[in-house]
């Protein structure tokens, strides 16, 4: 009497366990799948908001030390616009006043309304003197630079008024270097502090930016008071 069982699977046996075969490893292809797409964004989000940082914490530490060594009847800052801010500084109080200069370029923002020409981004920059700009954060969408003091209250003093800022409030847009087809942007539009609607697709008018964009963003705005601005130099 032969007691071997040489029966194989059924055909219904080896159906179900392809089934079940297909159904783990779907569950785990969508558990990869999820898991890479969470991985990008943190790390984009976070690269966005290091650049901002660096940005804030190095125009911050020399931005508090305009007119230092510097009576108030000299000049103290020489030039502030929407996307460029020019303050002068002694340190030493040697006689030897240095300029600083934080913003585009003049190549990235030709019209100075603070948005990199061209719907892309640039560098935030900073030139010491009469030489080249030297970046600071990459990947810098929109900036604005916007004067508080006595009876001052804009982006754009006139030159009288130069002298009276006692604080300035810098708005920084950083873009992700990467698109993400999985990110959809549900058409927020970025308001700098002053209220100004950032016209980040390059229409005619303050329009925002196209909800089809698949780029993250991160704004922050941070003021500063110029604590040295309107003191007379103690020689």
């Amino acid at each position: 009497m032969n007691t071997h069982n040489n029966r194989g699977f059924t055909f219904v046996e080896l159906m179900l366990s392809l089934a079940m075969s297909g159904i783990i490893v779907a569950a785990v292809y969508s558990a990869l799948s999820l898991q890479q797409k969470n991985s990008i964004a943190q790390e984009q989000v976070l690269e966005m908001q290091q650049n901002i940082r660096v940005a804030l914490l190095t125009l911050s530490k020399e931005l508090r030390m305009a007119g230092y060594g510097i009576d108030p009847t000299d000049t103290q800052i020489s030039s502030a616009t929407r996307s460029q801010l020019v303050f002068l500084t002694d340190e030493d109080k040697d006689g030897n006043v240095t300029s600083i200069s934080y913003g585009f370029s003049p190549a990235d923002d030709v019209d100075g309304d603070g948005v990199v020409d061209g719907g892309g981004t640039a560098s935030f920059r900073r030139k010491v003197g009469a030489g080249g700009w030297q970046p600071v954060a990459d990947h810098i969408e929109a900036i604005e630079f916007f004067y508080s003091g006595e009876s001052v209250n804009t982006t754009s003093p006139a030159a009288a008024d130069l002298p009276k800022i006692r604080s300035v409030t810098v708005s920084i847009l950083s873009k992700a270097d990467n698109f993400d087809k999985n990110y959809i942007n549900d058409g927020k539009i970025y308001t700098s502090f002053s209220g100004t609607t950032w016209d980040l697709n390059g229409n005619a008018t303050d329009t925002g930016q196209p909800t089809t964009d698949h780029f993250r963003r991160r704004l922050l705005i941070t003021s500063v008071d110029l604590r040295n601005m309107g003191i007379e130099s103690e020689h």
